[in-house]
C-alpha cells in the first residue's frame, strides 16, 4: 500500500528490503594500489628473467605492463565513482531526477514533467547504481569529462576529490587513456591523440613521460620500456597512477 504522501505516478527503482551494506571508496583505493603494485612486481620478474639480448621481448613485457596497469585505472576509477555514490547518494539522487525531468521537457509529454517524480531509496545499493550509470554492467567511460561527472554525481567530500587534481594530473590520466587506446587499436586517430597528450605533459611532475618526439605505432613499447632518469617509463607509470589513485583518499 503507498504512503499517503506519495505520489500515485511516481517511479520506483532499487527498493531493495535490506538496507545495503555502504562500500568505502578508500578499500577501492587500496585494490587498485594493490593490482598496480603486482603489476609492477610482475614486470620486475620478467625484466629479470628475460636475457639482456632480449630487447625486443623486454619491450613487450613493458608496454604489457601498462597495458595492465591501465585496464586497473579504467576499472578503479568506475569502481570508486560507484563506491562514492553508494556512500553518499544525495547528489546523484537529485542528479537522476532532474536528468528524468530534462528528458520529457519538450517532448511529446512535456506538459507532465512537472508532475513527474522518482522515487529512488535514500540510499542506493552498490548494484542499483551500477545499473542506473550502465544497465549493462560497464565500466564508466569518462573520457574527458570526469570531472563534470564528478560535480555532477559526488556529494562532499569526494566530488571535490576529484575537481581540486591539479591539471598536470588530469593531463596524465586523460594520455593513460589515450595510450591504452593507441595501443589497442593502432589507428592514425588514436596515434595522433596518443602523441598530442604526451606532449602537454607537465615537464617538471611528469618530465620522465613527456615525449615531444613523434611516438610511432611501432615505437610505443621502446617508449615505455626507455629509461628517464632513475627510472624506466613504464615504472613512472604505475607510480604517477598510484599517486592519483591516493589524493582520492577521503
Amino acid at each position: 500500500m503507498k504512503s499517503s504522501g506519495e505520489p500515485a505516478h511516481a517511479l520506483h527503482f532499487g527498493q531493495d528490503v535490506a538496507v545495503p551494506r555502504k562500500q568505502d571508496p578508500n578499500d577501492v583505493i587500496d585494490q587498485f594500489q594493490a593490482a598496480a603494485s603486482t603489476s609492477l612486481e610482475l614486470w620486475t620478474r620478467m625484466q629479470e628473467a628475460l636475457p639482456k639480448s632480449s630487447l625486443d621481448l623486454r619491450k613487450v613485457a613493458s608496454r604489457d605492463a601498462f597495458v595492465r596497469v591501465a585496464v586497473e585505472w579504467e576499472r578503479f576509477r568506475s569502481h570508486w565513482h560507484i563506491a562514492a555514490i553508494n556512500r553518499d547518494s544525495s547528489l546523484y539522487r537529485n542528479s537522476v531526477t532532474k536528468r528524468l525531468r530534462d528528458s520529457v521537457k519538450g517532448g511529446r509529454f512535456s506538459q507532465l514533467e512537472p508532475y513527474l517524480h522518482l522515487a529512488l531509496p535514500p540510499q542506493l545499493s552498490v548494484s542499483t547504481v551500477q545499473t542506473l550509470l550502465d544497465p549493462l554492467g560497464r565500466n564508466i567511460s569518462f573520457g574527458d569529462s570526469w570531472t563534470d561527472r564528478a560535480r555532477d554525481d559526488l556529494a562532499a567530500p569526494y566530488g571535490a576529490k576529484v575537481t581540486s587534481l591539479p591539471l598536470f594530473d588530469l593531463r596524465l590520466v586523460a594520455a593513460c587513456e589515450k595510450l591504452r587506446n593507441a595501443i589497442a587499436h593502432m589507428s592514425t586517430h588514436s596515434i595522433a591523440e596518443l602523441n598530442s597528450a604526451l606532449l602537454v605533459l607537465d615537464p617538471v611532475v611528469d618530465g620522465a613521460l613527456v615525449r615531444t618526439s613523434r611516438v610511432t605505432d611501432k615505437g610505443i613499447a621502446a617508449y615505455l620500456h626507455a629509461r628517464v632518469g632513475s627510472e624506466q617509463r613504464i615504472e613512472a607509470w604505475h607510480r604517477r597512477l598510484d599517486e592519483v589513485a591516493e589524493k582520492l583518499r577521503a
